[in-house]
Formats: C-alpha cells, sequence, structure tokens
C-alpha cells in the first residue's frame, strides 16, 4: 500500500510525463501542420487541368434539407469538367429536396438523372441509395464521384479530383469539408475548431481515410475491390469503402483542390450529437484508429487539466510543481495558438467567400483551442459505449462488428433546417450561372442522355 506521500510522488510523475507527451504531440501535430499548408498551397496553385476524356458519373444522395441545399446542387451542375453527368437519389418523391432537384435538373445543360431508391431495409439509407444508384450508371462511365449535398464544391472541384486517377497509380481520391458557419455562436466556433483540427491531420500520403462526402475512384477498381458488395449490411459508406481499399493494398490520396465549402448552423445540442455520432461511427468501423486518437486526446486533456489544478493550488499553497504547471501551461499553449493561426491561413485557402462569422471563428480556433480539445475529449468518451445511431432521422442499432441489427424510422421525426438554425440562412456566390461552364462545351453534352426518374 502506497503511503500518501508517496502516491502524490507517482501522479506527480504520471502528470509530467503526460505533459511531456502532450508537448512532443504539440510539436509534431505543429509541423504537420506547416507542411499541409505548404502542400494545399501549392496544390491549389496549380494550373487546371484540362484531360476531359473520362466520362464521370457523380453520385450525390440527398435526404431532406441542408443549409442552402439549392446552392449546393446547382454547384455540381457547373463543374469546369466537360464529360460528365449527375445522378441524384432520394430515397422517396416526398423528400423535401426532391422538388428542388427536379427544378435545377429542368434548368441543367449536363445530363441529370433522379433516381428513387425507396426505403433502406438493410442497410443504411444512404448506402441504399448509392447501391441503388451504382446499378443505374451509363456504361461509358470510367470514373464514380460522390459527393454530399451539404458541401458547396468549386467550379473545378471535379476536375481536380479526376486528374489525380488519371495517373498509373491505383486507388482513390478524397477531398474533406471546411464548415462555413452562418453565425456566431458556442456551438459553431466549437465544431469548426474541432473539424479544422481534423482537416489539418490531412496531407500528401497515400494511406487517408475516405471521406465520404468528396472523394472519386475508378470504375473498374470500385467493382474489383467489391465496394458496392462491402457495403451490406453497414452504415458508414467511407468507413467501410476505406477497410476495402486498404485490404486490396491501394492507395488513397487527399488533394486539397477538392477541399469543400460546408455551410452549417448548429445548436449546442444538435453539434454535440453530430459530434457524438461521428465519434460512434469511428469507434465502430475504425477502432484502432479511434482507440488511438482517444488515447491522444486524454493525455493532452489530463496534462492540462492536471496542470489548471496544480496551478490554481499553487496560488493557495505555495507549491514548486506550480512553477512546472505554469512552464507547461505557457509552453504548450504556444503550440496550440501557432497550430490555430495555420489552421487560419488554411480557412484562407479553402474558403473563398469569407464572412464576419468565418473570421471570427477562426478566431476562436486560434485561442480558445483548449476548450474545443476539452469538449472533443468528452463527447469522444461519451462515445465508448453504445450502438445505437441517429441519421437524418433514422435510428440504427448495430452490432459489434458495425452490421445493422435494425432499422427504427417511426421514433425519430427527420428535423428541418428551420427548426434546427430558424430562419437564419447562409448565401454563398454562386461561381456562374447554370449551365456556363457547359454551355461552350461540345454540343454532344447539351443533347446527352435525356434527365430521367427512376425507380428500384
Amino acid at each position: 500500500m502506497l503511503s500518501g506521500v508517496s502516491f502524490l510522488t507517482v501522479v506527480f510523475w504520471v502528470w509530467v510525463t503526460a505533459c511531456v507527451c502532450a508537448l512532443v504531440q504539440s510539436l509534431l501535430l505543429g509541423m504537420h501542420a506547416w507542411e499541409h499548408r505548404r502542400f494545399a498551397r501549392r496544390r491549389r496553385q496549380d494550373a487546371r487541368p484540362t484531360n476531359n476524356s473520362w466520362r464521370v458519373a457523380l453520385l450525390s444522395p440527398c435526404k431532406g434539407m441542408d443549409l442552402e441545399l439549392e446552392q449546393n446542387l446547382r454547384n455540381l451542375l457547373v463543374q469546369d469538367y466537360l464529360n460528365y453527368e449527375v445522378l441524384f437519389i432520394v430515397e422517396t418523391e416526398d423528400d423535401p429536396a426532391f422538388p428542388i432537384i427536379q427544378r435545377l435538373a429542368a434548368q441543367s445543360q449536363v445530363s441529370v438523372r433522379i433516381i428513387v431508391a425507396g426505403m433502406a431495409q438493410q442497410s443504411g439509407q444512404k448506402i441504399h441509395n448509392l447501391t441503388v444508384a451504382a446499378g443505374h450508371i451509363s456504361p461509358d462511365v470510367k470514373i464514380l464521384a460522390f459527393v454530399d449535398s451539404d458541401i458547396c464544391p468549386a467550379p473545378d472541384w471535379l476536375g481536380r479530383m479526376v486528374a489525380r486517377l488519371y495517373r498509373p497509380v491505383p486507388g482513390a481520391v478524397t477531398g474533406y469539408r471546411w464548415y462555413v458557419p452562418a453565425t456566431v455562436s458556442l456551438a459553431n466556433c466549437l465544431l469548426c475548431s474541432i473539424n479544422a483540427s481534423i482537416a489539418a491531420l490531412l496531407g500528401a500520403g497515400s494511406q487517408h481515410i475516405v471521406w465520404g462526402g468528396s472523394w472519386a475512384m475508378r470504375r473498374d477498381e470500385f467493382e474489383t475491390v467489391k465496394i458496392k458488395e462491402s457495403w451490406q449490411y453497414t452504415l458508414s459508406d467511407d468507413l467501410v469503402a476505406t477497410q476495402a481499399l486498404h485490404a486490396a493494398e491501394l492507395t488513397i490520396h487527399y488533394e486539397p483542390a477538392c477541399m469543400a465549402a460546408s455551410p452549417m448552423d448548429y445548436s449546442l445540442r444538435g453539434m454535440l450529437s453530430f459530434l457524438r455520432r461521428q465519434h460512434l461511427i469511428g469507434r465502430i468501423y475504425a477502432p484502432r484508429l479511434w482507440f488511438r486518437s482517444l488515447g491522444m486526446l486524454v493525455v493532452s486533456s489530463a496534462a492540462l487539466v492536471g496542470a489548471a489544478a496544480i496551478l490554481a493550488a499553487g496560488f493557495v499553497v505555495q507549491q514548486e510543481a506550480s512553477w512546472w504547471a505554469a512552464g507547461f501551461l505557457s509552453v504548450w499553449y504556444a503550440f496550440q495558438v501557432y497550430r490555430g493561426l495555420i489552421r487560419r491561413d488554411l480557412a484562407r485557402v479553402y474558403v473563398s467567400n469569407w464572412s464576419p462569422a468565418m473570421a471570427r471563428c477562426t478566431w476562436f480556433d486560434v485561442y480558445c483551442a483548449p476548450l474545443s480539445l476539452l469538449v472533443n475529449t468528452l463527447v469522444m468518451l461519451s462515445a465508448c459505449w453504445g450502438s445505437r445511431i441517429v441519421w437524418r432521422g433514422i435510428a440504427y442499432d448495430l452490432d459489434p462488428h458495425g452490421q445493422i441489427r435494425q432499422i427504427n424510422r417511426a421514433e425519430v421525426p427527420l428535423p428541418s433546417i428551420a427548426s434546427m438554425v430558424g430562419e437564419r440562412q447562409l448565401r454563398f456566390d454562386p461561381p456562374q450561372p447554370l449551365g456556363g461552364a457547359n454551355e461552350s462545351s461540345s454540343s454532344q453534352l447539351a443533347a446527352s442522355a435525356p434527365r430521367q426518374a427512376l425507380r428500384s
């Protein structure tokens, strides 16, 4: 049995070890963030690709009303790439997104098909939508691209992504999202900060994780790796695709030009629910990576909380350890501010429509990163248990292997944008009017396959 003094000594040296680990971690993450900024700036300055020979099918599953949904979908129809078709997939014609898609399809110069997939019975609704759509792709399509309805891609988004697939190196190309807040609130600032810290982990390597809202791969590899089959009975399209690609020893490259702005406006409760859902999915479908990430967050949070407690106690009882705590907090916080400034630079690189709300949220990320760290750690710890995930108004019960055991639609109503964010709206300036990118292209696209609604 340890005496009181010896026990406190052990606790102290455990805390010192956590502090050293936290400082090393912050140093390495700062170096990586600097390299990410260099890589992103260089890639964004590269000349736009001009090769349009491979036909692309762009699959966009839609459910409910995302913030700025119409503008997001409109941007998919004005891409610089001249040889593509768009497949919008909805669950039913009663979906609020359906009339918006119909209106955009009627105006589009690009071939558009609207697929009514029906209700999912054995997999997540998004995966069901993608699986049904995969059976309606034109025979001449060489590339499959996937995009979520809550991002607002730039005009060169598709062309930049496809250009990476022209290289002989097999695999997939992924982008990511950069949140653009509609208003300044604690929830928006926290989520922007947490998301930016995750985005900064991407870089020039070839073993990234697919993000389902912005990625693409060759059709023949999609079929060879059997991603469609891997999706059966599962909920996470991107992490399951990542598992299949890694198992086949294929690469996953990150393309900075495919980082897309994502309009957002969350309540505090909605933000915490969203964040926990993301962590639950990560724990179930990528447990090794998830628990490593949790360990890093817990170490940094423990060092931070311990230092704050020792420093506070030092004001009451003079302790030599309080100087250690003050030194650690000063150095560690300096690292956080440095990383926050780099992420603010990255926000300038990735987001062209700079708003006052965006500016304030980025300054929050610079100076309040410790708060974001603690919130993210607590939410991640809360995701250590539980197997029910609510996504787009549908509750899914999962087994430990990520297989869906039950789907429940009755008890979870699909929230509307109005109920989540009131009447606030964030406006994006469209890059060009509908048809602008393709209007001057060859007439074969203007006269391409007729728009149609398909039912599975």
